[in-house]
């Protein structure tokens, strides 16, 4: 089986110069599929730097990132973009939803970005129905608990 993810010699640099600070060194892991991974250690560490990697959102300095067996290295940002919207789901701590859309129009514009050629105002419907979201379609995210926001959102970028 193909691992989920795998870094191979990753480092990652901010700055440059006497300005440069190394945020990550030679780092070396695999994600099997199926696998509950943490990443754990204080502040500044480099645990975000990781998953801003690892989640495609930054580049790396050096080394390797295969994504299910495809080296992402040295994709351009057009492509990455791609493989973000298809491959990977983010579930932010501030759930990111547009405040004057409502839950529906929130998960048909996200349908949207993501290039969905299906009927966005169906599907929707049934992702927000399958989350336990049905009868709060036309709600706005501040009319919804944070949970129910919390949903959404997965819904939207899962």
């Amino acid at each position: 089986m193909t691992a989920l993810c795998t870094l191979e010699n990753v480092d990652k640099d901010y700055g440059s110069g006497v300005t440069r600070v190394r945020a990550l060194t030679d780092i070396n892991l695999t994600i099997e599929p199926g696998e509950f991974t943490v990443f754990s250690g204080p502040s500044g560490s480099g645990k975000t730097t990781l998953l801003n990697l690892v989640g495609l959102l930054d580049t790396m300095t050096a080394g390797t990132i295969t994504l299910e067996g495809q080296d992402i290295s040295a994709l351009g940002q057009r492509a990455l973009a791609k493989v973000r919207a298809e491959r990977i789901g983010f579930i932010f701590q501030s759930f990111n939803l547009v405040p004057v859309l409502t839950a529906q129009e929130n998960v048909e514009l996200a349908l949207q970005l993501s290039g969905w050629k299906g009927d966005k105002a169906k599907e929707s419907k049934q992702i927000l129905t399958d989350v336990g979201l049905g009868e709060f379609l036309n709600r706005r995210p501040n009319q919804l608990s944070g949970g129910q926001q919390q949903r959404v959102a997965a819904s939207v970028f899962g």
